[in-house]
């Protein structure tokens, strides 16, 4: 999982791995403002899929 907005996102070489842009995209977390906790914690929704066109990126054999 990776935060949106990552200035090291071009040297991860995990995520630089994926080639396929939308399933990079599915990496990344995005702010869910519900799940904010004011003056305490950001709130974030990354959604795990697990088989499919949609499936969440991981690594073979791990």
């Amino acid at each position: 999982m990776y935060f949106p907005g990552d200035p090291l996102f071009a040297y991860d070489p995990i995520l630089q791995s994926v080639t396929d842009d939308a399933a990079r995209a599915r990496l990344v977390a995005a702010y869910d403002h519900d799940l904010t906790t004011p003056e305490h914690a950001l709130g974030y929704r990354w959604d795990i899929v697990l088989d499919g066109p949609a499936a969440t990126w991981i690594e073979e054999g791990r």
